[in-house]
């Protein structure tokens, strides 16, 4: 396991992990977390935004439940054949047992219920345009 902050290279990988368990796989039903989520089968996409992730939990017909995970220093997303107690998240796959466990050995990651945040430049990896249009802004306005 890695034991260096996970960069924005990485918290890009990690949304590439999620979303490929959620197209190879039906439903996500099992799910370890201490936020107050319906019950029930559910579908699970991740974006990726700079250093933040949004999780996107769907629930059958009502509105897409939003997670914002920020990973701390050691944060990883890691797909396991069972459950890790020590997780701070965890997400299941049925009829196969394949675990989606956020794994943080110095606790450092959080999460809520919450969209990107609103003050949240624009990523350098997937809107490069905006990204560069920005920081020249920054720059300009210091000089």
């Amino acid at each position: 396991k890695s034991k260096k902050m996970p960069e924005l290279p990485e918290i890009h990988r990690f949304a590439k992990l999620i979303n490929s368990v959620a197209h190879f796989k039906q439903q996500l039903l099992y799910s370890k977390n201490p936020l107050d989520l319906p019950a029930g089968p559910f579908n699970l996409t991740a974006e990726a935004k700079g250093k933040e992730l949004l999780l996107s939990l769907r629930f059958g017909n009502v509105p897409p439940v939003s997670i914002r995970v920020n990973h701390g220093l050691t944060g990883i997303w890691v797909l396991q054949d069972k459950a890790d107690p020590k997780a701070l998240l965890t997400f299941g796959t049925v009829p196969q047992a394949i675990f989606l466990c956020l794994v943080d050995p110095m606790k450092l990651a959080s999460f809520k219920i919450d969209g990107f945040s609103p003050d949240r430049s624009p990523d350098p990896l997937t809107d490069h345009e905006a990204f560069v249009k920005k920081i020249m802004g920054v720059v300009t306005l210091k000089n």
